[in-house]
């Protein structure tokens, strides 16, 4: 699978935050997919929501796979390492949102075929 963009969302993250967007604007395929790698770092506890916006419009919760678990959720609650992906049709920007953190958390997303 090619990787077409990478992009940081979280580095090393360890207060309640709102990560980097991540622009989808471009000539990407419908099929593509952003896949968002998790790293806990020295997480004892965090949550990160999905978010995403087409081209008008607040943000929205977005639906993600987890590709460790092949389950669905909205949301990422753990302090292990995880992988999700997310299509990416109709959106033209994606966030994770940080809502609970204790420790520190690095999301890091590529966008690939």
């Amino acid at each position: 699978m090619p990787i077409l963009k990478n992009h940081t969302f979280l580095s090393s993250a360890s207060f309640i935050t709102t990560g980097s967007p991540l622009s989808l604007m471009g000539n990407y395929n419908p099929l593509s997919k952003v896949v968002i790698s998790l790293t806990a770092g020295s997480a004892t506890t965090n949550t990160i929501v999905f978010k995403g916006k087409g081209t008008v419009g607040n943000y929205s919760v977005l639906g993600a796979t987890s590709l460790l678990t092949n389950t669905s959720a909205s949301q990422a609650s753990d302090t292990v390492d995880q992988m999700w992906s997310i299509p990416i049709a109709g959106l033209r920007e994606i966030i994770c949102d940080l809502t609970a953190i204790s420790g520190s958390v690095t999301a890091q997303g590529m966008v690939i075929i």
